[in-house]
């Protein structure tokens, strides 16, 4: 097709889908082309622009997917949203100087955009600008810019290093998300906020530094990001969000600023190497000892870690404290915490024993879930509470929302239960956990409920802390309790054998 001498404007959807479309020269004197002129035109491979087109309206070549040269006018003012958006064959583009603000998804999903020069009097870049092209390995941000919206350049897997200019006061929502090869980033002291996974996944980021000044680490800032070795939180921060350094799988150490008020939840959960916890002596509502993250005004140990000692004061182990510290092989519960919150130990593989204390009264759902190395466990009780009358199997604190999961989750290497401090062993409490061998009760137990010991088929011995009488009439009316009739049971005056 050919435009006529003369046209001022092509107007929106004019060759929209035109697949038959290879190659187009826009005539001297356009200076309009409309909204999604050219959208879908899956087979135009060149366009001539002219040197008085000013406007290109949104969505203008959206998906001009074998589109590969592209030389904008020099007099372009205005680009509109996602202008060459899915232009996956698009490999070079120089941002004329006339135009101040990459708007959002212009370049998006362009997955050939290796090359991109941008203009100097450019100041902002949009949401999503860049977002999936997953070939550019360079982009040197003009000093000028002052906004990098959210997205901006998420995915952008070949990205190797970015410079964040003077001006930039927060990097948005996931704006360098996913850019899977980026291992250097540097800063500048106007930075006030790393939003939400601004950073999370980019797995290759070795080193971050986090300028004076940033008050604000978002929920899950720097998620994922396997390579990153030590942070240093500094005192203008006064808040860290959920996640912001969950799965950092290579973090060793953290240090945390004296200004920050708030740690969300998982801030550092799945960092199976961290061995360093320190916080600075100065801050108001958090201390680290024995390399803990602890919460002052309540004793709540927020975060552990592979080398943690848990100090006596400490009464509440929060949720998720412990989550994936793979290495951790050892660990002493101190008397004196009451609480273990939910998933508190989840993913320790590595840990072989572990032992609650008396004071413990609550349990949270899946705390010990995917312990999968679990060898030998001390409880003074069963289940989600003492002698509670519901949840009281061992599969709780294992993932399992009742009995009959008892086998799906508890782990086949626990061989050996300490039960310390109860009156009842509910029902269904050890039903199907084939691999335990050896259960110890303690003299308080008054009754033990339907099915607790039912199809234990690897349970060779009981340990009862009182008599043979009292065993007896302890099980006298306990129903399913199969498995009792084939193990020994050895109380203080004497031992029952099958």
């Amino acid at each position: 097709s050919e435009i006529p001498e003369g046209v001022a404007s092509i107007a929106d959807y004019a060759f929209y889908g035109c697949t038959g479309l290879s190659e187009i020269v826009i005539p001297s004197g356009v200076v309009r082309i409309g909204e999604s002129a050219f959208h879908s035109c899956k087979n135009l491979k060149t366009v001539v622009f002219p040197d008085s087109l000013k406007t290109v309206e949104e969505e203008a070549f959206y998906g001009c997917r074998a589109l590969t040269d592209l030389t904008l006018p020099k007099q372009l003012t205005y680009l509109g949203e996602g202008a060459f958006s899915a232009c996956t064959a698009l490999s070079e583009v120089v941002i004329p100087e006339t135009l101040t603000r990459i708007r959002a998804s212009t370049f998006s999903s362009c997955t050939s955009l290796s090359s991109v020069v941008a203009s100097k009097n450019l100041t902002a870049i949009e949401e999503g600008a860049f977002l999936y092209c997953l070939s550019l390995a360079e982009f040197d941000i003009p000093n000028g810019v002052t906004v990098i919206g959210r997205e901006a350049f998420r995915a952008c897997e070949s990205l190797t290093e970015v410079k964040i200019p003077i001006g930039v006061t927060a990097l948005e929502v996931g704006v360098f998300s996913n850019c899977t090869n980026l291992t250097s980033v540097s800063l500048h002291t106007d930075l006030k906020a790393v939003m939400s996974s601004a950073f999370s996944g980019c797995r290759s980021l070795m080193n971050v530094t986090l300028p004076d000044g940033v008050c604000e680490i978002g929920n899950r800032a720097f998620a994922g990001c396997l390579s990153l070795t030590g942070m240093s939180v500094p005192d203008s921060v006064t808040k860290i969000g959920q996640g912001a350094f969950s799965d950092c799988g290579g973090l060793t150490d953290v240090t945390i600023g004296k200004g920050v008020l708030t740690v969300g939840r998982d801030a550092l959960s799945g960092c199976a190497a961290l061995s360093s916890i320190t916080v600075s002596p100065e801050n108001s509502v958090y201390r680290s000892e024995g390399n803990c993250l602890i919460e002052k005004a309540t004793d709540t140990l927020i975060a552990g870690c592979q080398t943690s000692v848990i100090p006596n004061s400490v009464k509440t182990i929060a949720e998720r404290a412990f989550w994936g510290c793979r290495l951790l092989t050892d660990l002493t519960v101190p008397d004196g915490v009451t609480t273990i919150g939910e998933k508190a130990f989840f993913g320790c593989t590595a840990l072989e024993a572990l032992v609650m204390p008396d004071s413990v009264t609550k349990i949270g759902w899946n705390a010990l879930g995917g312990c999968t190395a679990l060898q030998s466990l001390t409880l003074p009780f069963v289940g989600a509470s003492r002698n509670s009358t519901d949840k009281t199997h061992l599969g709780y604190i294992f993932g399992a929302s009742r009995y009959p999961d008892n086998k799906n989750v508890v782990p086949a290497s626990l061989k050996t239960l300490v039960v310390t401090d109860c009156e009842t062993i509910g029902a269904g409490a050890f039903w199907e956990v084939y691999a335990l061998t050896d259960v110890t009760l303690p003299d308080s137990v008054t009754a033990i409920g339907k099915n607790a010991f039912g199809d234990c088929k690897g349970l060779t011995r009981i340990s009862f802390g009182g008599t043979v009488t009292e065993w007896n009439a302890l099980i006298l009316n306990s129903a399913g309790n199969t498995a009792l009739a084939d193990c020994t049971v050895i109380c203080i005056d004497g031992t029952l054998t099958k």
